[in-house]
């Protein structure tokens, strides 16, 4: 028989799962609750915001490039969203609306397939990234328009000392305290210092075989949008 624990039992679940889930789009478009549980808030709210502004500028058939759990499908006003991600046996994909899993080299679809591709946080942890932006290159149409949002460099010199302070000394252990998971932070860092400025970057983009890259900083530079067109 249902029982008044039952009850309690499943309204319990229910909110916990409705935390989770606030939680999980609080990670990627901050709000009041991030700042209680993202150790990157500041930092996110500038990437969302960034998105925010360019996902106009996406049009017809949109490749999102590293989707996840899409947390920024709803934003493109487009006639087609495929979401790819990689194949990881570190990173479940199970739960999360994938379309296509993918091997981090070779985008399985054909040329001039797609009108726009965007991609947010991928290429800091793919080993080959001079070959994605090729297959990029090669499953966009001419006149296509590739977005590429990253974690760069900090253009100002004081707030470039203090973000390296904050990122090194402060983020792991605001990240142990919220998540009890300092590796991963620490990783994050490691892996943006490791990455390509926003020059560096816009030269791998032309060295792909695009035209007219150039980018916007988000933040001071702690992240950067870059686009560019295939001719």
């Amino acid at each position: 028989p249902y029982t008044a624990n039952s009850l309690n039992n499943d309204l319990q679940r229910t909110m916990i799962q409705q935390l989770q889930a606030l939680n999980r789009r609080q990670q990627f478009r901050p709000g009041l609750l991030s700042l209680l549980t993202n150790a990157n808030h500041f930092t996110k709210r500038g990437i969302y915001k960034g998105i925010l502004r360019h996902a106009s500028s996406c049009k017809g058939i949109l490749l999102d490039v590293g989707c996840g759990n899409k947390p920024y499908r709803d934003l493109f006003r487009v006639e087609e969203y495929t979401g790819i991600d990689i194949d990881n046996p570190a990173h479940d994909h199970s739960n999360e609306p994938v379309d296509v899993i993918y091997d981090g080299r070779n985008i399985p679809f054909p040329d001039n397939r797609f009108d726009s591709v965007f991609s947010s946080e991928v290429f800091e942890h793919v080993f080959h990234p001079e070959e994605l932006l090729r297959e990029i290159h090669r499953v966009l149409k001419p006149g296509g328009r590739f977005f590429c949002l990253e974690f760069s460099r900090v253009v100002l010199p004081v707030f470039r000392e203090l973000y390296d302070a904050y990122s090194f000394n402060v983020l792991p252990r605001i990240g142990q305290v919220v998540t009890g998971d300092a590796e991963s932070y620490q990783y994050l860092v490691e892996s943006i210092r490791k990455f390509p400025d926003q020059e560096s970057l816009c030269q791998r983009i032309n060295a792909a075989g695009f035209v007219r890259s150039r980018y916007v900083n988000l933040s001071g530079g702690i992240a950067a949008i870059h686009s560019a067109w295939r001719v």
